[in-house]
């Protein structure tokens, strides 16, 4: 990632904003906790591949040794924010026993916030 890049672009209606910590949803900024943030920037970076738990998990907690049990409730506060319906995800998606995938239609990293956001 270049150090220009500030803003994901995961969909139309979705931005990862990386200079406020949080996510620009349907022209709203919505802030996101720091520990989430760190899991969901990790995701953005990686975005289109699958995640590993234990990648997911240094990344929301790089000093401290951390269970799933720890990150289940992050995902899923994550994907209150990125999810029409958390029941049926199709943003952010569990790959059973292999991780998580942040799916991205959008055009990628930008240097400024796309127009509409």
């Amino acid at each position: 990632m270049s150090s220009q890049h500030a803003y994901m672009v995961v969909h139309a209606w979705l931005v990862v904003d990386l200079l406020r910590h949080g996510l620009w949803c349907q022209n709203m900024f919505i802030p996101v906790p720091p520990i989430p943030f760190r899991i969901l920037r990790h995701l953005v970076e990686q975005a289109n591949t699958i995640v590993t738990t234990e990648a997911l998990l240094h990344a929301g907690w790089p000093d401290e040794v951390r269970g799933r049990e720890d990150l289940y409730p992050q995902i899923h506060y994550l994907r209150t924010l990125l999810e029409a319906n958390v029941h049926r995800p199709q943003v952010l998606i569990t790959r059973r026993r292999d991780g998580y995938w942040l799916r991205m239609d959008g055009p990628g990293w930008r240097e400024d916030l796309p127009q509409g956001s």
